[in-house]
């Protein structure tokens, strides 16, 4: 097996040698010189269209597919979009004693796919067998061979190149140094312009984040793409992708071109408001534009050659798209003249990049950087027009708050006008209030105090008629006496019945003063108290007692009754007339709302110590009792379930300011539909000093 091996290798070789040998070659040599270190080969390559894609590399080698050359007057050679492989053929002689050492180097060539055929022929010595090579030992953007040239030799290079972007043969012969020095100054400047223009992209997507309006994430995005794009088309991001990932960098750098350019163009859209400034301009050209970039994103993953002519037509068709609307949208409204120059630099420069990119332009070092420069001009001078878009937006608004602020002055000073005069009818009415108030609350005081004096009276009537007429019966039988003495007629039967007489006579009268004179008392008592509101220290039962005797008549011709529970003992340093007032108020509360007129019922009044300090007098009846959302109003001025029955709404009322105030205690009622009102009062025995006047609340 081994031996059959090399004898086919052998005969392989044998048959190169002959084929170097009858071949020829149509162009003289390379001569290498061993003191250039950066050798341009320019058109000195021979290229070889393979159409077909069946070009065999020592084939190639030995001349057989010459018929396949393609000619051209620019150096390097410029080949577009290939839509099939070529093969790039030179051929280095080293006329020098010693071997050199040197790199290949395809220019920005990270992008494409190549294999290489090598064979050396020394001087008077057969051809050394060809070698294939596709290593790359050096990271850079560019495709590179490691090439090693004997001393006094020839070495002739087939190279199949297949790519799927823009192709460019832009060979270089250099050394490790010699490249590092050129990609050095390179990396530095693009580096600079890359910053520059992501700064401003993170600048602008700042500007969105804050104030999210599109037109910032549209710039943002057209320069992230910018530079996805020119990372890729000038071979920095094969840096750090793979090997076997870099189709994917060419699909992320076409890709990326259509972002950037379908960014920019809908930036433009957008900044002009073409669909408010031009509609019909917008519908027939920008549109279609945009519908052609979107198609690349479909298009390119299918067939990568189709993707890359669509994208080229889609940038060249949206430069000249943006540039007209651009126009037209300037000489219709306020032109802004870093947009103007923006959008020219952007028509310019994706001209030539597209003509570069179709082979219509050299790949020049200097075009690239050409162009680089000017993508940064051209995001630049579209950051300046978003700086003065934002700058005329916030005079604008200034403008607009300055006249808001006017706008708002005038109504704040007429409603502030309005404001105070409804404060001023306010505090009249506030005022006019308060003097009712207090008006109601004496005249509900004196009302109470009427019904009380009418009370009295009508009590004390009763003992004091009978003394009357006990009195008038007695001076009628003395004047009968009299005569009777005067006659001499009076026996002494007449005055033992006489003298009865005034003795039963005596005693009714008696009794009867007796009892209007402790009417009078418990009058006068508590009309002091409800009339000076004096504090003083009283017995609670003994208060209770002269209060009822005093109202009792308000209900003596009704079927009611009310029950009293205080134990001796319980004294209050407190205000007797308030304390008054609120039962008085309690009472005739339940006698208006609890009982019918002819309906009978009952009331009860319960009082004790709590503890040593606090008293509770609790108030109950048996009648009406009322709803959960009556109950929790009936402490409020002026509610009342029976106004047409001369209810006033202020007897609780003033119950509760009494209470609170007043005596500095609280109060709590409950009740029920059907089962009557449960008031509970707790005071303290001693009541607080500097209380409230409640008419002036």
């Amino acid at each position: 097996m081994r031996a059959l091996i090399a004898s086919r290798c052998g005969a392989q070789w044998l048959m190169l040698c002959l084929l170097w040998a009858s071949a020829g070659v149509s162009a003289a040599p390379i001569i290498v010189d061993p003191s250039n270190e950066n050798l341009l080969l320019g058109n000195q390559i021979k290229v070889l269209a393979d159409r077909e894609g069946t070009f065999e590399s020592e084939d190639v080698l030995a001349g057989r597919h010459d018929n396949a050359r393609i000619t051209g007057t620019r150096s390097p050679p410029n080949l577009g979009y290939p839509k099939h492989p070529y093969w790039a053929v030179l051929e280095l002689r080293n006329d020098s004693t010693a071997s050199i050492e040197r790199l290949l180097v395809l220019w920005r060539g990270s992008t494409h796919r190549q294999q290489a055929l090598i064979t050396t022929r020394i001087d008077d010595q057969a051809a050394s067998p060809a070698q294939h090579s596709t290593a790359q030992d050096v990271l850079a953007r560019h495709s590179i061979i490691r090439l090693t040239l004997p001393a006094r030799s020839t070495t002739r290079i087939a190279v199949r190149i297949e790519t799927y972007t823009a192709l460019s043969l832009d060979y270089r012969l250099l050394t490790d140094i010699q490249l590092a020095s050129i990609d050095r100054v390179d990396y530095w400047f693009f580096g600079l312009l890359a910053g520059i223009v992501s700064a401003i992209g993170i600048y602008v997507l700042a500007l969105f984040y804050a104030i999210r309006e599109r037109l910032y994430l549209l710039f943002g995005m057209f320069a992230v793409g910018n530079i996805i794009y020119q990372v890729h088309t000038e071979g920095y991001a094969y840096l750090v992708w793979p090997e076997h990932l870099r189709p994917w960098g060419n699909a992320a750098g076409t890709l990326g071109g259509a972002l950037f350019s379908l960014m920019i163009v809908q930036f433009i859209r957008d900044y002009m408001d073409l669909p408010k400034l031009t509609p019909r301009m917008d519908r027939w050209l920008m549109q279609p534009v945009l519908l052609i970039m979107l198609s690349v994103f479909v298009l390119y993953p299918l067939v990568p050659w189709l993707g890359n002519t669509v994208a080229a037509v889609g940038v060249i068709s949206g430069t000249v798209a943006a540039s007209i609307a651009a126009l037209r949208g300037s000489m219709i409204s306020r032109p802004v003249w870093s947009f103007l120059g923006a959008v020219l630099v952007f028509f310019v420069m994706g001209v030539a990049h597209l003509l570069k990119r179709m082979g219509v332009l050299p790949d020049l070092q200097s075009l690239a950087l050409l162009l680089q420069i000017g993508s940064a001009g051209t995001t630049m001078a579209f950051a300046i027009a978003v700086m003065v878009r934002v700058r005329r937006m916030v005079e604008l608004q200034r403008a607009a708050q300055l006249d808001y602020a006017d706008q708002l002055e005038h109504k704040v000073n007429q409603r502030t006008s309005q404001l105070l005069e409804a404060k001023e009818s306010a505090e009249r009415a506030l005022a006019e209030l308060k003097a009712t108030r207090r008006q109601l609350l004496e005249a509900d005081k004196m009302a109470s105090l009427g019904q009380l004096v009418a009370g009295v009276s009508h009590e004390v009537n009763t003992p004091l008629g009978v003394a009357v007429t006990a009195s008038s019966h007695l001076a009628e039988r003395s004047r009968i006496l009299q005569n009777q003495l005067a006659k001499d007629a009076l026996s002494r039967s007449d005055l033992e019945a006489y003298l009865d007489e005034t003795r039963d006579a005596g005693a009714m009268i008696e009794r009867n003063l007796e009892r209007a004179a402790h009417l009078i008392r418990s009058f006068k008592q508590v009309s002091v108290d409800r009339t000076s509101d004096g504090r003083r220290r009283f017995e609670l039962a003994t208060q209770i007692s002269e209060l009822i005797d005093s109202l009792r008549v308000s209900w003596k011709r009704r079927p009611v009754t009310l029950s009293v529970e205080c134990p001796s003992g319980i004294e209050l340093d407190s205000f007797p007339g308030a304390l008054g007032q609120v039962l008085t108020n309690l009472i005739q509360n339940a006698l208006l709302h609890a009982f019918d007129p002819e309906e009978p019922g009952e009331m009860r009044i319960t009082a004790k110590n709590m503890d040593a300090s606090t008293v509770e007098i609790v108030f109950e009846d048996n009648g009406k009792g009322m709803t959960q959302v009556t109950l929790a109003r009936i402490f409020d001025p002026f509610f009342t379930t029976k106004r047409n029955q001369g209810g006033t709404g202020l007897g609780l009322n003033i119950v509760y300011n009494l209470v609170v105030q007043k005596l500095g205690g609280e109060i709590e009622a409950a009740s029920n539909p059907g089962k009557g009102l449960r008031l509970c009062i707790r005071l303290p025995k001693h009541a607080p000093t500097g209380a409230v006047e409640v008419a002036d609340d």
